[in-house]
């Protein structure tokens, strides 16, 4: 269970004592870490499709062009950049590039997403943490 702190803001103004709208929240305390994954099936999901490194090129700029195309795929798992981006709307100026959320709930059967999942096995930690 992941806890938080919150920091209320009190400010003054024109004499009188007001909280401010604002609000500190750190994240940095009440993580928790397990090495892998937990029982489930969460190993199907990912964030990206990125293309397998086959030739490294030393030779190459790190900026040159690709010589051929890569095929990249999923291989059936969920790709959930597509769920994510669209988090990010706000702050995207021009709604003709907003990201539009698909339909479904990719990682919803893994265990590890659930409200009653137990994490008091793992470790705990808080951050920065090297």
């Amino acid at each position: 269970m992941k806890t938080r702190l919150v920091i209320l803001t009190v400010c003054l103004i024109g004499g009188v004592v007001a909280a401010s709208p604002r609000e500190r929240t750190s994240i940095n305390h009440g993580w928790r870490f397990h090495m892998g994954d937990p029982d489930g099936n969460s190993a199907g999901l990912i964030y990206d499709v990125r293309p397998v490194v086959r030739d490294d090129k030393d030779d190459k700029a790190a900026d040159t062009m690709p010589t051929e195309a890569e095929k990249t795929g999923a291989g059936g798992k969920p790709v959930l950049k597509r769920w994510i981006l669209p988090t990010g709307n706000d702050f995207i100026k021009d709604p003709s590039k907003h990201h539009v959320r698909p339909a479904g709930n990719p990682g919803g059967d893994c265990t590890y997403v659930s409200n009653d999942f137990d994490d008091g096995s793992w470790e705990s930690l808080n951050l920065p943490h090297d």
